[in-house]
């Protein structure tokens, strides 16, 4: 697993990310800047798993969820990228594992480079 980042309005993205989590009350949603990796000026709508940013406590501070991520090396191209990550809890009863698959794309990802707009801070995990 990567580090964890907390990233502020206005930062500019110090490596390429995946979203975890948005401020509360953002819907899991956040916007980035693009214009110095491919001068758009409109800003980008990116979006959480919902799932991840209900559960982030149990997840990273807890540690109550193993979690693991799988993710292609990052490119060039800015607009495809493609992972999973898999989040699993064991039943102390019966020893059995529940999984949960979260499908990651480029609706998750924070280019490094780009700059958080208008969404408070995010956490988000390095790559």
């Amino acid at each position: 697993m990567g580090d964890i980042l907390q990233i502020f309005d206005g930062e500019t993205i110090p490596a390429d990310c995946i979203l975890l989590r948005t401020k509360k009350g953002n819907n899991g949603m956040c916007f980035v800047q693009t214009t110095e990796l491919d001068g758009e000026r409109n800003l980008k709508p990116l979006m959480s798993s919902r799932y991840i940013d209900y559960y982030f406590s149990r997840i990273f501070i807890e540690k109550q969820m193993k979690f693991k991520a799988e993710f292609i090396e990052p490119c060039k191209d800015l607009y495809f990228y493609d992972g999973h990550i898999i989040l699993s809890k064991s039943n102390p009863k019966t020893g059995a594992e529940k999984k949960k698959v979260i499908k990651v794309d480029i609706k998750m990802f924070l280019h490094r480079g780009a700059v958080l707009r208008n969404s408070g801070s995010v956490f988000a995990m390095v790559t």
